[in-house]
């Protein structure tokens, strides 16, 4: 009758990747957080700034976030955690992804645009 969530989204994911393994769409969500993740740790090490836990790195968020103005970019991070932990719970529906995936993708070049210039007056 009704098939499973997880029987269900390994249909989706067969449709959209072709015949790739059966989670490959999934972990292609997490590479969108960890990518989201070096990002910050890249800004981080250039500024000398602890990152070492994944709190520290929401720190790093926040100050990245006071020192360019951009209020919004915390909510983004937590966008990208939220990829990042849905390899392993698998909770976000294809919606979701679809409509949040350039959230992560812009905070990731908002964040790689805060990397200081090492040579300014080239």
């Amino acid at each position: 009758m009704f098939k499973s969530i997880s029987k269900r989204r390994e249909t989706s994911w067969k449709r959209r990747i072709g015949s790739s393994p059966p989670g490959t769409y999934c972990k292609a969500q997490r590479n969108y957080g960890g990518a989201a993740s070096h990002a910050v740790i890249a800004v981080a090490q250039e500024r000398g700034l602890h990152y070492g836990k994944h709190n520290a790195l929401s720190i790093v968020v926040r100050r990245l976030s006071a020192e360019s103005g951009d209020e919004i970019l915390p909510l983004r991070f937590a966008i990208a955690e939220k990829f990042h932990a849905n390899f392993d719970h698998d909770f976000m529906e294809d919606y979701q992804v679809e409509e949040q995936r350039p959230v992560v993708r812009n905070f990731v070049d908002r964040v790689l645009g805060l990397i200081r210039d090492p040579n300014p007056g080239d």
